[in-house]
């Protein structure tokens, strides 16, 4: 966990995605990131910016450069400079690489720039992959030592927790997505027409593969959990970076009792501690918008008795939906 203390300086890595030379600093960033530890002076810099358009002289980027090590999204190069003049020295020892923190910032934040203002397809084909995953550590945890059973084993595991996290940032988006489209007023005619269609049937399938893999994933976590000081156990025989004191190393998911009792408590808690729970809850909130709006619909067009058989079948469609996404709900 992150000492509170050092918080400060990691805001600092953010700091030139809203400077006033943001674009400066973006195009910078994104030199630096292009390829595996780039290392570059300003002037090197400056002519790969012109070849993309972008004309900034030495004496600038220089500037943001040194601007970007104080932030910490930049660091100096320690690379021996072997040139034949003062000048050329001069130059060559200004140079710079990216910091292990700054790239992964400026890689999300181009992420983020580059995607799309719409909806993201929820990864539910990860949850059966999950549950094949956890049969794979079950059966690999009881084979005989040896190095190959533990190099597999930390690929499977790394993939069951890579997996997880994707599924549930998909998930998160998807519904962040539909409350930002049902809270809109204007939502109405062939637009919400259409929206129903789309959430009615998306929605169903994320329930209907959650209620699926859910309770079976479940299942194998407890197995899992009745031998995960002999899986640990594996998992520390692989070779790994130690650094010791000098610096933390960020291990990959799975490696640690509390990864594994946090994943099996998204599918095996209740409440806000329920993954499953959650997501039910989001789809009951979501299709109960969907109705209000429905509602509203009709009262707007409550002089057009020629719509009102189909405005009856979405009220009946919606409200059989409502019932099969909160069964869980109801029960508790």
């Amino acid at each position: 966990m992150t000492d509170p203390r050092d918080t400060s300086a990691h805001l600092d890595l953010f700091r030139y995605l809203a400077a006033d030379e943001r674009m400066d600093y973006i195009a910078i960033m994104s030199r630096f990131t292009a390829s595996l530890l780039a290392d570059m002076s300003a002037s090197t810099v400056v002519e790969l910016l012109d070849r993309e358009g972008l004309s900034l002289d030495s004496d600038t980027v220089e500037a943001r450069c040194r601007q970007l090590v104080r932030w910490g999204n930049l660091v100096p190069s320690l690379r021996d400079a072997r040139v034949s003049s003062v000048q050329d020295y001069l130059r060559a020892r200004s140079r710079y690489q990216v910091s292990s923190l700054g790239g992964r910032v400026h890689r999300g934040a181009v992420e983020i720039m580059e995607a799309a203002d719409g909806a993201r397809e929820v990864a539910r084909e990860l949850l059966g992959e999950i549950a094949d995953s956890l049969a794979e550590v079950i059966a690999i945890t009881r084979l005989p030592r040896s190095a190959d059973r533990a190099d597999k084993l930390a690929g499977v595991v790394t993939t069951i927790f890579n997996n997880q996290r994707l599924f549930t940032a998909s998930v998160t988006d998807f519904y962040a997505y539909i409350a930002g489209v049902l809270s809109r007023f204007d939502l109405h005619g062939d637009e919400y027409a259409q929206f129903k269609g789309l959430l009615l049937d998306y929605v169903d399938l994320i329930t209907a593969d959650v209620n699926r893999h859910a309770p079976l994933i479940a299942e194998r976590l407890g197995i899992v959990s009745r031998s995960l000081d002999e899986l640990l156990s594996i998992l520390d025989s692989v070779a790994r970076l130690e650094l010791g004191d000098l610096a933390t190393v960020e291990r990959a998911g799975g490696r640690s009792r509390s990864d594994w009792a946090q994943l099996q408590q998204w599918y095996t808690g209740s409440g806000q501690d329920s993954g499953p729970e959650q997501l039910r809850a989001a789809a009951g909130q979501a299709l109960g918008q969907l109705l209000a709006n429905a509602n509203r619909i009709a009262h707007w067009n409550i002089d057009a008795p020629e719509n009102e058989p189909q405005k009856l079948a979405d009220a009946r469609e919606l409200l059989d939906l409502l019932k099969l996404v909160t069964p869980a709900r109801e029960k508790q």
